[in-house]
């Protein structure tokens, strides 16, 4: 992992986001770090006739907002990384894997504000929309985090797929850590028959091993809420989770309960999808 990529609309929630990847970056030697400003056109709505707020308005108050954010951001925070900055005028939704691709981009962070809802993320788009649809891991820092590197780390896995999903790099890089603690967890809605998933969990503790992790089976039929309350319990600094696009874990956010227990969270969330 040698290339992060900030997501920014110069909020507080932007910056307790790059604090936490800044911190990342000094712990795990990243070289390059990149932050990015989705600029779009919007409509202001006025007593005279609709106005149009054209790119060019839009990218010269961006730019100037950077530079400001920049600033404030570098005045009690110092990283050995090469820093970048760029406003672009693009749907995040639609553009972003482009900006990953250009930048080469290993690990994408965002910032998310619990009193906005889990799908208010600091860019202005929708964070269920940017998980389905990124094709790089996205860390999502909730407003309430702690600066603190990760090392007690929880992953949550459906128990499907495990070969598959366990082959990440970037998941070797959040547990490479000589001071780790890994928990597993598997939560059943109760119709899950665990003889069915045997080779499963064989296949997870021979890969796994090497981090010496404790595994917890839960049942909840709230499998998100089952899942944060074990964080927040055992005091997880991180949850990790694997999943293919719109399969399970991404799921989960299109329920209200999973929102609501998202906002108030203090644990970020590291979603890694494969295809």
């Amino acid at each position: 992992m040698k290339n992060i990529l900030i997501l920014t609309d110069f909020s507080d929630n932007a910056t307790l986001a790059a604090r936490y990847a800044f911190l990342l970056a000094d712990k795990k030697g990243i070289e390059n770090i990149t932050f990015l400003h989705a600029n779009q056109t919007v409509e202001a709505i006025t007593n005279s006739p609709m106005v149009t707020v054209t790119f060019e308005d839009l990218h010269e108050d961006a730019v100037r907002m950077m530079t400001q954010w920049k600033a404030e951001l570098f005045s009690n925070i110092t990283t050995t990384a090469t820093t970048n900055f760029l406003v672009e005028h693009i749907n995040l939704e639609t553009g972003l894997n482009k900006i990953c691709e250009d930048h080469n981009i290993d690990l994408v962070v965002m910032g998310i504000s619990g009193k906005s809802g889990w799908e208010k993320v600091v860019i202005g788009s929708n964070a269920v929309r940017v998980l389905e649809n990124c094709n790089k891991p996205l860390l999502i820092i909730p407003n309430s985090s702690k600066i603190k590197y990760p090392e007690k780390v929880l992953l949550a896995t459906d128990l499907k797929d495990v070969k598959v999903k366990l082959e990440s790099t970037i998941l070797d890089d959040f547990l490479s850590s000589t001071n780790l603690t890994l928990d597993v967890i598997n939560v059943s809605d109760g119709e899950s028959d665990f003889v069915d998933l045997r080779h499963e969990i064989k296949d997870i503790f021979s890969l796994l091993e090497k981090y010496n992790p404790q595994f917890h089976y839960k049942t909840n039929s709230d499998v998100a809420e089952e899942i944060n309350l074990f964080a927040i319990r055992n005091h997880s600094d991180i949850i990790v989770t694997i999943h293919k696009r719109r399969n399970w874990f991404s799921n989960l956010f299109r329920s209200s309960i999973s929102k609501k227990l998202a906002w108030h969270s203090q644990v970020p969330l590291l979603v890694i999808p494969i295809e």
